[in-house]
């Protein structure tokens, strides 16, 4: 599990996003090395996840500002999420290798 914040700057959150950044190119290179093994190696790069934690400590102005922050105007889910996991370790992806998944309601490219 990486986050789309390895891919986007975020403010106040360098080193969170250092490491996610380090874990997608820790796919890549795992996925080139284990490739010829059959082995696939791939991340899922969430954007926010409404979550209890997440939520935690936030009112609900802040969490309708961050929401229209994102494209589709809504924050992922956890079954979302556990649905692309399922779909890369299924035969459907088998040929999907190194790849990071953005899930994250359109963020990154606006």
């Amino acid at each position: 599990m990486a986050s789309q914040l390895g891919i986007v700057a975020s403010r106040y959150g360098a080193i969170y996003s250092l490491t996610k950044a380090g874990l997608i190119q820790l796919t890549r290179s795992m996925a080139l090395e284990l490739a010829a093994d059959g082995i696939r190696v791939n991340a899922v790069c969430p954007g926010p996840v409404m979550t209890e934690a997440f939520a935690a400590g936030r009112n609900p102005g802040e969490l309708e500002q961050r929401a229209r922050d994102v494209p589709a105007g809504r924050f992922g889910t956890p079954e979302e999420v556990a649905g692309a996991v399922a779909f890369l370790v299924s035969k459907d992806a088998a040929c999907v290798v190194g790849h990071a998944l953005v899930m994250d309601g359109g963020y990154i490219v606006h």
